[in-house]
């Protein structure tokens, strides 16, 4: 894989936010294709957004959606004066939506965009965290090369949150900010230090390991927790194992990333030990969930078995078992009708399909052969380089999210692979025609007889 370093400043023409460039609002019918188009590029980037976390987006998918994008995008910048103004007119309001900063951000940072509408931008947001991860998130969408002067330009900031904005772009698209990320890790700004210690571990800086060690005893909860969960994305272990449990057995911000992440670098008696624990501590958690599948262990299959009886965690538990086995449960006939109304958008569970107990557990008695004891699985392959590869090609998101901390987790020294990059980028990183083939390999080696499920 090839990553992009961003070296250099270049020096920027700069614009007052009074200057006789600056766009004057349309009127009629233009005006009211503008906001037309401005409430298209909202929509479309919500449902990517959506579609990023999704259980049953592929890459395909994906691009399509990029695709649709980028023609709403193309569309805005046709009449950029125009639509900035409408754009601005509406974040001057009492009250703006996040939405709003998607096509905002797509204007004040393209290339030829007046530096005051940057300025603008960045002074409406301010330390508001929502703001600036919308932020952030619709930057790192765009084209690396149209904004690498503007992020450059972040960078070498004394605002340390323009410096944090850059840095977390960059992070969010595995850009290698050199100095920069060396000299954030000893920033007095709380949030800065924490984006720094983050993007050490999705960069896969192992030479910032002594750095990131320093943390772990620190006073702040922030840094403390932020930096063992890099650490160990690095491979660190030791100590770093203790404060993770620690971490998956509260109830900071990081609980969550730490259950996905503990049980995938526990040794095997350690982790049957810490699952036993997580279930017994909440039957039927949602969190204990997420760390069976993590696991990849199928020999606590038949705990997820006994959880598909309950409708609160019975798609959850679904989803764990596809994990671990690779059987889809729609695909091969496991599901069964809703037994419940329609998840909420941002609901986790929105598009998992109800499993079959009855089917699947006798699916998995007449299978469960197939697999050895010890060995962790994903997607019902033992976990190597080439399956997360294959998986980061084949699977739904959620499942490719899955291969990409594995494969990350393998090799340590490489940044973690982005699934929410632009499919484009991604595409770039993936050698498509080899991996597709060895899926084609390994799927008729493990199943001799046929792909799971069939006859």
């Amino acid at each position: 894989m090839q990553f992009i370093a961003i070296s250099g400043l270049p020096i920027l023409k700069t614009y007052g936010v009074n200057d006789a460039n600056m766009p004057i609002l349309p009127h009629g019918r233009a005006r009211n294709s503008i906001t037309n188009c401005i409430g298209q590029v909202q929509a479309s980037w919500t449902r990517r957004q959506l579609a990023i976390a999704a259980p049953y987006f592929t890459l395909g998918d994906l691009a399509r959606l990029d695709g649709l994008l980028n023609s709403q995008v193309d569309a805005l910048h046709w009449k950029c004066a125009q639509s900035w103004a409408a754009v601005e007119q509406r974040l001057s309001g009492s009250e703006y939506s996040l939405h709003d900063l998607f096509p905002a951000a797509v204007l004040a940072f393209s290339e030829d965009a007046p530096a005051g509408w940057r300025g603008f931008l960045l002074e409406l947001i301010g330390p508001d965290e929502p703001s600036i991860g919308a932020l952030v998130e619709a930057l790192a969408w765009l084209p690396l090369d149209s904004i690498k002067e503007h992020l450059l330009q972040l960078l070498a900031s004394r605002d340390t949150l323009h410096q944090r904005i850059a840095l977390a772009v960059c992070a969010y698209r595995r850009v290698d900010v050199g100095d920069y990320l060396t000299a954030a890790l000893q920033s007095d700004a709380p949030e800065h230090r924490t984006c720094a210690l983050k993007a050490a571990g999705e960069l896969g800086r192992r030479d910032l390991l002594d750095s990131l060690r320093q943390h772990l005893t620190t006073e702040s909860p922030d840094w403390r927790f932020t930096a063992v969960c890099s650490a160990v994305r690095l491979g660190e272990r030791g100590p770093c194992l203790e404060r993770l449990i620690e971490i998956a057995g509260s109830d900071c911000a990081l609980r969550k990333q730490a259950i996905s992440l503990l049980p995938r670098v526990l040794n095997a008696t350690q982790r049957a030990r810490w699952l036993d624990r997580i279930k017994d501590q909440s039957i039927a958690s949602p969190d204990a969930i997420i760390g069976i599948g993590a696991a990849g262990d199928p020999w606590q299959i038949p705990w997820l078995l006994t959880l598909m009886q309950d409708c609160a965690v019975a798609r959850a538990a679904g989803e764990a078992f596809t994990l671990i086995t690779g059987l889809d449960l729609v695909e091969h006939g496991f599901a069964q009708p809703a037994a419940a109304p329609p998840a909420e958008p941002l609901d986790p569970k929105r598009g998992l399909p109800w499993p079959d107990p009855e089917a699947i557990g006798a699916w998995w008695h007449a299978n469960l052969g197939h697999y050895k004891r010890g060995t962790r699985y994903l997607l019902g392959h033992p976990i190597t380089p080439d399956h997360c590869r294959n998986v980061l090609i084949t699977g739904y998101q959620r499942q490719r999210g899955a291969a990409a901390l594995e494969l990350g987790l393998i090799q340590t020294g490489m940044p973690l692979f982005a699934v929410h990059a632009p499919v484009s980028e991604q595409r770039d990183l993936l050698d498509i025609a080899d991996i597709l083939q060895l899926g084609v390999e390994t799927t008729v080696a493990l199943w001799p007889g046929g792909a799971p499920g069939d006859p």
